[in-house]
């Protein structure tokens, strides 16, 4: 491997120190150290020059114009006009905007973002559609295709839905069904 150039070896302070072994392009070929020996390259096909990519991406030479991170506005699963319209439909309601934007990042997750208008319509008015206007609906509805990894919304089956607790804060009894385990 050494002699094709893939790995190099460097054997510090006449191999009484730390063994370093570089791969690719060795950083040392334009030091002069005595104590350093550069191992000739035998190969007709590995050159010593240094690539772009590799001048750049290179440990020891790193460059301080590195691109800022990206903000978090940056990172939203949808574009600015579309996320415009979302926060305008969920209105005040903080939870409906965020379970919409984990839906929204599952569906980019998978290659089919929402990213033109008619596929947010077309979106909205299902969620619309099969709530009924609902707000907890709304939720279910979109847990469940959260939770299924659907890329639209469909009907909750009975089972799906929980009963509203009673008003007065009693305890509901268990069905039969269920009693006698």
């Amino acid at each position: 491997m050494q002699r094709a150039g893939v790995i190099r070896i460097q054997d510090g302070d006449g191999g009484a120190g730390r063994r370093k072994i570089y791969a690719g392009i060795n950083p040392l070929a334009g030091n002069h150290d005595k104590n350093v020996t550069v191992p000739e390259n035998h190969d007709k096909n590995v050159t010593e020059t240094m690539t772009e990519l590799s001048r750049t991406n290179n440990v020891f030479n790193k460059k301080e114009n590195s691109k800022p991170p990206i903000s978090p506005k940056e990172k939203t699963p949808m574009p600015a006009a579309l996320m415009q319209r979302v926060e305008t439909y969920t209105g005040e309601d903080t939870e409906l905007l965020e379970r919409f934007m984990e839906f929204a990042e599952k569906r980019k997750a998978r290659k089919k973002p929402i990213n033109t208008d008619r596929t947010l319509t077309l979106l909205l008015s299902k969620l619309n559609e099969l709530s009924g206007g609902n707000r907890k609906m709304k939720l279910a509805l979109i847990d469940k295709a959260i939770l299924n990894d659907w890329l639209s919304f469909f009907p909750l089956h009975e089972d799906d839905v929980r009963p509203a607790p009673p008003p007065d804060g009693r305890s509901v009894d268990a069905p039969p069904e269920v009693a006698r385990w």
